[in-house]
């Protein structure tokens, strides 16, 4: 990173009024279809976040993430984790800090698995980095707004899991379909 930024993870709860505008903002100028998800949820996923990650550049938001926990199967906990960096932001290091501090509070939670997806082949990249897997067993959904089941490799998601501990690693070798619930994630 060239230049020094400052990271801030807090619950929604704790969230100030500016800063959910700041959110709101970043978010719908890079994904418009975040405003539909955000006026339905009051949060920009499908899945509603425990905490939010949000980097800052002096005043100036230049990234958010959301994470957030959920149990999956035989009671294995799940990680999960969203990233968007302004785009004159990308390459600079900012998506690796905050992929960084939301593993780091994975870990600190104790959580069995961590699980990230992605379209993004330089993400892919910092994923492996950071000792995640390849996962490509099935993962299915229920889409938010239909309830249909979906399969997020069908629909050109690439799967990352990181198993902290024996019995996570067990669950992903045993080729099992892994159902997340409301999705995507």
């Amino acid at each position: 990173m060239d230049q020094e930024f400052k990271i801030i993870v807090k619950s929604p709860l704790e969230l100030t009024q500016v800063e959910v505008e700041k959110m709101f903002d970043l978010n719908t100028k890079m994904y418009p279809d975040f405003k539909e998800v955000y006026e339905a949820n009051r949060y920009y996923s499908y899945n509603k976040p425990d905490m939010l990650a949000m980097v800052f550049d002096g005043d100036l938001l230049i990234a958010d993430g959301n994470w957030g926990v959920k149990t999956v199967g035989n009671g294995m906990t799940l990680a999960f984790f969203g990233l968007l960096v302004e785009t004159k932001y990308q390459g600079r290091g900012v998506g690796r800090m905050m992929a960084d501090r939301l593993i780091q509070l994975s870990e600190e939670r104790g959580v069995d698995m961590i699980f990230a997806s992605t379209k993004n082949p330089i993400v892919e990249t910092m994923m492996i980095n950071r000792g995640f897997q390849s996962y490509t067993k099935p993962v299915r959904y229920k889409a938010y707004e239909t309830h249909e089941v979906k399969e997020m490799l069908s629909e050109g998601y690439k799967i990352f899991i990181k198993a902290r501990n024996d019995a996570a690693e067990k669950f992903l070798n045993e080729g099992k379909v892994l159902e997340i619930g409301l999705g995507p994630i």
